[in-house]
């Protein structure tokens, strides 16, 4: 039984701009794992600290100082990219539960 009845199942494997079926264990190592997921981490984690930047200039280009309620510029903008993050994550994670067929057994 699925959450919506008649909802097409979201196509992870279109969404992703990567291959994300391609690991194949092999080597059957830790590393193995971490050098077939970093590989392609790298850009998102590349994204978000780019997305930082952008809210730290932001921030300064509007007038707020090196100091906002005392703690500093860039500790804001990490926290506003952190929401900016799991605003856009946390929905598409919720679909993906709602569509796994464990979740619904």
């Amino acid at each position: 039984t699925r959450i919506c009845a008649g909802c097409p199942a979201m196509d992870w494997v279109a969404l992703s701009p990567h291959d994300i079926t391609d690991f194949t264990g092999e080597p059957p190592t830790v590393i193995g794992v971490y050098a077939k997921v970093f590989s392609k981490a790298w850009v998102y984690a590349a994204i978000f600290v780019l997305v930082w930047a952008a809210v730290n200039a932001t921030l300064k280009a509007v007038g707020c100082g090196d100091m906002i309620h005392g703690q500093r510029r860039g500790s804001w903008a990490l926290k506003s990219a952190m929401l900016l993050h799991h605003g856009l994550v946390t929905p598409v994670a919720f679909v993906g539960i709602f569509q796994d067929p464990a979740t619904l057994a």
